[in-house]
């Protein structure tokens, strides 16, 4: 017996089942003739089954059909840009708009959406990632609430060293309220 082939493309194995099918060999006879000549890792019994049928139907070509996908213009760097400057000028759109806007497919903008790192955020596109400005922004708003914190127990504390009422050192650190999230949501009327 001959050394098991240890190297094959999956053509090969397409046109190994296409001769035995054609030598009238049904594939529980095929798959072990491919076990032994290929090994373990060649194709199961169930994709034998399969290409034995579609042989059987007629198809003499053993190399893989053509997948229709998204089309190459579809990821396009102009394509992006329409894409980024919709979402800008209208940050409630809906994919689905979008997509009929620039004739393109759901996917298409779906994909282009991600890879410009936009997420829908209460009904708006924002950016995954604050800028510089939002950046700016919070340490402001961080360092305004540290300040008023810092204010209140100053005032708690009176010149003798008393301590005033425990409701009033409380009041504005009771009314604070926090989250994991990068952003501070507010109404934005466009």
């Amino acid at each position: 017996m001959a050394a098991p082939i240890t190297e094959w493309s999956k053509e090969e194995v397409r046109a190994v089942i296409r001769f035995f099918a054609a030598k009238g060999n049904c594939p529980s006879e095929i798959h072990p003739e491919l076990l032994s000549m290929c090994g373990e890792s060649v194709m199961s019994f169930k994709q034998v089954v399969f290409w034995f049928n579609e042989i059987q139907q007629g198809r003499s070509n053993v190399h893989d059909n053509q997948c229709a996908g998204p089309s190459p213009s579809a990821h396009s760097q102009p394509n992006i840009q329409r894409v980024e400057i919709l979402i800008r000028e209208d940050r409630r759109l809906k994919v689905r708009k979008i997509a009929l806007r620039l004739e393109m497919s759901k996917s298409a903008v779906e994909r282009i959406i991600k890879q410009l790192d936009f997420r829908k955020v209460s009904a708006l596109w924002v950016p995954k990632q604050p800028t510089e400005d939002h950046q700016a922004q919070c340490a402001e708003v961080s360092q305004n609430l540290l300040q008023r914190v810092h204010d209140e127990q100053e005032m708690r504390v009176g010149p003798g060293g008393d301590l005033g009422p425990a409701d009033q050192s409380v009041r504005f650190l009771d009314q604070l309220i926090t989250g994991d999230e990068p952003w501070v949501h507010h109404n934005m009327p466009e």
